[in-house]
C-alpha cells in the first residue's frame, strides 16, 4: 500500500465491513478507481483503495499505480511498465515479512523481497500450501488437493 497509515485504514475498512450497513457499502465498493494513493482520498474512495490494495492488488505500474486487469504471471517483457507489487522499488512494506495468496498463477511460494505467495491453486487441482516462519529459514509444506474444480 502506498500510504503511511495502512494499519489505520485497514482498521477503518474492518469497521465498515463489520457494521450492520455493510450491504450498502458493498453496493458501491466494487471498482478499479482510485488506483493510486492520494492524501486527499476520503470516504468510499479511500475505503475502495484500501480494500483493493489488500485484496486485489497483483501488479503496479512503475509509478505505483495499481493495475487490476493483469492476473497472470509476471512478464519479463513488461517489467519496465508493470511489476508485481512486491517488486515495486521503495514500497513502504519493504523489509516486512509478508505471506499472501489470491494469485495462483504466480506459482510456488516466491521468496522475493521478504514475500511468499502460498496460493498454489488448490481449488483448480494444485496444492494446499502452508509456510512455517518460526524457523531460521522458512519451510514450505504442500499437499495435493482432492475434489478440485476445473476452471470455467
Amino acid at each position: 500500500m502506498g500510504h503511511p497509515n495502512c494499519r489505520v485504514y485497514a482498521r477503518e475498512a474492518e469497521a465498515i465491513l463489520s457494521c450492520p450497513e455493510v450491504a450498502t457499502f458493498l453496493a458501491q465498493m466494487y471498482g478499479d478507481q482510485p488506483a493510486r494513493w492520494s492524501p486527499e482520498l476520503t470516504g468510499i474512495d479511500r475505503l475502495r483503495y484500501t480494500i483493493n490494495g489488500f485484496t486485489r492488488m497483483r501488479f503496479c505500474q512503475t509509478d505505483g499505480t495499481m493495475d487490476f486487469s493483469t492476473k497472470s504471471r509476471p512478464d519479463p517483457k513488461k517489467a519496465n511498465q508493470l511489476l508485481p507489487w512486491f517488486d515495486v522499488p521503495g514500497r513502504r512494506s519493504e523489509g516486512e515479512r509478508i505471506v499472501f495468496g489470491h494469485w495462483s498463477t504466480l506459482g510456488p511460494a516466491k521468496a522475493r523481497n521478504q514475500t511468499w505467495c502460498i496460493d498454489q491453486g488448490c481449488i483448480w487441482g494444485g496444492s494446499l500450501t502452508a509456510l512455517r516462519l518460526d524457523t531460521p529459514k522458512p519451510v514450505l509444506f504442500t499437499t495435493k488437493c482432492r475434489g478440485y474444480q476445473r476452471p470455467g
